[in-house]
């Protein structure tokens, strides 16, 4: 009677382990920090303490990888952002962030090769941020791009970490601090 018992226990373990995991508002949520061709161990620091108080979850880093060649763009000697975010695609993690000191860019405001400081995919699990063009705001940049992965997309408020800077660095000069709706927003992803 005992082996029933402690057998029915294992299979509702597993099987309540199992659907926790598949859910969508898992508790137990991981942001995978990726070190993208060597960063500095500052830019890596900077971009996991913003995250972990910003969204309050776990934020591991995981081993690092070379920026793959396929990313490159050698007329301006950058990588490109959206081949860095299918590069990490694969990794494990609830939301996965690449972070690099190198160049990155993607097609933007009409311009080919548009130096960025990060490009998430809209309600997406990964982003990429560089310290590049945000140098110390590369923490901040890393909240902004976090937030379009829960869906949020740019703001019109200018106070806001979600607003558009369109290339003026503003993201990583600002506080990082989420405007009362994208709060909001955020609390409820994150419930």
């Amino acid at each position: 009677m005992k082996r029933l018992f402690a057998l029915i226990v294992l299979i509702l373990s597993v099987a309540f382990a199992v659907h926790a995991k598949a859910r969508d508002d898992d508790p137990i949520r991981l942001i995978s920090v990726v070190p993208l061709g060597k960063p500095s161990l500052r830019t890596v620091t900077l971009v996991e303490s913003a995250l972990k108080r910003m969204y309050n979850v776990r934020v591991v880093e995981i081993s690092g990888a070379p920026l793959p060649k396929a990313a490159f763009y050698e007329p301006r000697r950058r990588y490109r952002a959206e081949k860095l975010n299918s590069f990490l695609r694969s990794r494990p993690g609830w939301k996965v962030i690449g972070v690099t000191d190198r160049d990155i860019s993607t097609t933007a405001h009409g311009v080919k090769d548009y130096g960025i400081m990060g490009l998430g995919d809209l309600g997406g699990k990964v982003c990429v941020v560089s310290s590049f063009r945000s140098h110390a705001g590369v923490g901040t940049v890393a909240i902004h791009e976090i937030g379009h992965t829960l869906r949020l997309p740019h703001c019109p408020n200018p106070q806001c970490v979600m607003v558009d800077a369109k290339g003026t660095g503003k993201i990583a000069k600002s506080p990082g601090r989420f405007c009362d709706r994208c709060k909001a927003k955020i609390k409820q992803r994150l419930r």
